[in-house]
């Protein structure tokens, strides 16, 4: 933050930033006979200071005015050529280039994006963009596509594999903007190595891989109503054409997922909702699967997609009802169908993530009652006897005996798995009560939903591995291309091993994480503080990397610059992981290990 007006940076008529004195919201005035005075705020201790504006007085601490420098009123494609930089010129540029539907700006090697929440014509048009002004240069307007092309340029220039972090509030458009980089870099792909085949099948692969993870992956919450409750870390994979110029093509996709708020399946706040998918199966499974996966009319007859709204359900819950209406919801269940068809799923896949999916919905309605009015026994409800029939028919458990399952936990004494020292094994049934018998449900159905998670993300791994990989003819006919623009004679091959001597060295990748957004919440539950505790450690590694590093470099090259003072969340990270001053999630680790014993204080 630059300095603050005072007595000797305030001069007696001018700009300056002045602040609300309710909140964060910064305003520039014009003012006159502006002073500094003697006399102190009562609330924050500082001096006060009288500026004349609009033919009036106003007083106000100096703590809550800025300096005013005359590239505050420009329209900078890039912050770092602001002088004098500060939280209110800033937030005033992002808002100006906003109400122009100008939603990218620059920070150096940043990107700062806006979500328009609106389609802006040719924003993401390819031709248009499509040379990336070789690599995101200084002179190419800001655009979610500069940072792509600059990954690619330095895979190209030897630097090696490359990583681009996509993070901010949750609804900033993160995973949008996402999508719209693959599919720049694909574009690219396909236009420099005449590779349309394969440039069409991964991002054909990259486009519906999206549609799937988002129906089992998003959910409405209070602030977004299609929410990532993941994380993922998708690899754009490349390999050498073997040419002068170092050039890569892309040869496959692979994405691993993590952190999935399997909690959301059993339980949602009020207001909000469950995963995507299962609303689609309810709304959009044709009769024939209504029959065959004993599915129920509507979300509501389910207890893990009933609306536990309060009266007065927030803003964005009515928004998703709105716009999850049953036709749409129907379409979209099609289209998650269809996307999974492409990412390798079969037809009897397809097939049995559905009846695992009615399984799981048929198992959160099984209940449980105690056996007797005086014993913690508990048993399944007769009344949901016929869920349990249905969970044990959908998820294959027909011959076992789930009921026992689900309110038993059993014990073992004298067990050798030895096979030359059998002993006689004693195993000890002791009895769940009814909010043991529902954790145990509900745990149960995270592991299977989780599972089929996992299953998505294998499946389409499996299925991409080599989707982009080009011929050797083509391979070499494209690096001969290059070869014969620059009159440098070279050997080029679609062999890995080969390429590795050429040029480029082993096969790298450009990764793009896509995190889950942080939230602000009156009170957020255990999943939601791990989704912003995850955040505080992407700001931190930020920090290293944009302030330390920078710094460490500037030094060793002799530059003098004056230290840059940042918000650092080093305290706050140490509160939840430091281990030798009981950190939270330490804390909380000790306590799960001692199981019944632990303890919530």
């Amino acid at each position: 933050m630059a300095a603050l007006a005072s007595a000797l940076t305030m001069p007696a008529e001018g700009k300056l930033w002045v602040q609300h004195p309710k909140g964060a919201a910064w305003r520039l005035v014009d003012y006159k006979a502006g002073a500094v005075l003697d006399a102190v705020d009562k609330m924050s201790g500082a001096r006060l200071c009288e500026l004349g504006v609009d033919g009036g007085a106003i007083q106000l601490p100096v703590s809550r005015t800025a300096a005013f420098d005359h590239s505050h009123e420009l329209n900078l494609p890039d912050i770092s050529r602001m002088s004098c930089p500060h939280e209110a010129p800033l937030m005033s540029l992002l808002r100006r280039r906003f109400c122009e539907d100008v939603i990218y700006t620059k920070c150096g090697n940043v990107m700062i994006s806006v979500n328009p929440y609106k389609n802006i014509p040719r924003l993401y048009d390819l031709v248009k963009h499509g040379g990336g002004g070789g690599g995101g240069g200084s002179k190419d307007p800001p655009h979610i596509f500069d940072i792509a092309a600059r990954a690619m340029a330095s895979v190209n220039a030897g630097a090696g594999a490359q990583a681009i972090l996509v993070n901010g509030e949750s609804g900033a458009g993160k995973t949008e903007a996402t999508k719209r980089m693959l599919s720049y870099l694909v574009w690219l792909n396909s236009s420099n190595f005449q590779n349309p085949t394969g440039a069409d099948r991964i991002e054909d692969l990259v486009m519906s891989s999206n549609e799937v993870f988002e129906a089992f992956g998003n959910a409405a919450t209070v602030n977004n109503i299609n929410s990532s409750r993941f994380g993922k870390f998708l690899q754009l994979r490349l390999k050498p054409m073997g040419g002068p110029d170092g050039a890569h093509f892309i040869s496959g996709v692979a994405a691993t997922q993590f952190l999935l708020e399997t909690s959301r399946l059993s339980l949602q706040a009020p207001g909000e909702q469950n995963f995507r998918i299962l609303y689609q199966l309810v709304a959009g499974a044709s009769e024939a699967q209504r029959l065959e996966l004993r599915l129920r009319p509507s979300p509501q007859d389910y207890a893990y997609l009933a609306d536990h709204a309060e009266k007065g359900a927030t803003a964005a819950a009515a928004a998703a009802e709105d716009e999850d209406d049953e036709d749409s919801v129907s379409q979209q269940f099609g289209m998650t169908v269809s996307c999974m068809a492409k990412l390798g799923f079969d037809d009897a896949l397809i097939s049995s993530v559905m009846r695992v999916l009615s399984g799981i919905l048929a198992l959160g309605n099984v209940r449980f009652i105690p056996k007797t009015d005086d014993s913690d026994a508990s048993k399944v409800d007769e009344a949901s006897l016929i869920d349990l029939e249905d969970a044990k028919e959908l998820l294959g458990w027909k011959d076992q005996n789930i009921a026992e399952v689900l309110t038993c936990r059993t014990t073992s004494a004298g067990l050798n798995r030895a096979r030359a020292h059998r002993r006689t094994v004693s195993v000890q049934y002791i009895p769940l009560t009814f909010a043991q018998a529902s954790a145990a449900r509900d745990g149960l159905a995270k592991i299977i939903y989780s599972s089929l998670f996992d299953l998505i993300f294998e499946t389409f791994n499996k299925t991409s591995e080599s989707a982009g990989t080009m011929p050797a003819e083509d391979v070499e006919a494209a690096a001969a291309a290059a070869a014969a623009a620059s009159d440098v004679t070279f050997t080029a091959s679609a062999n890995p091993a080969d390429a590795a001597a050429t040029a480029a060295g082993d096969d790298v990748y450009i990764g793009i994480l896509d995190i889950f957004g942080f939230e602000i919440l009156e009170r957020n539950n255990y999943e939601q503080l791990c989704i912003n505790y995850a955040n505080e450690a992407l700001q931190s590694l930020f920090n290293e990397h944009m302030f330390v590093y920078e710094f460490e470099m500037y030094s060793k090259e002799g530059i003098d610059c004056e230290h840059i003072t940042y918000k650092d969340n080093g305290d706050l990270m140490s509160l939840f992981v430091d281990k030798t001053n009981a950190g939270i999630f330490p804390l909380i680790d000790e306590q799960g290990l001692l199981g019944a014993r632990g303890s919530d204080a």
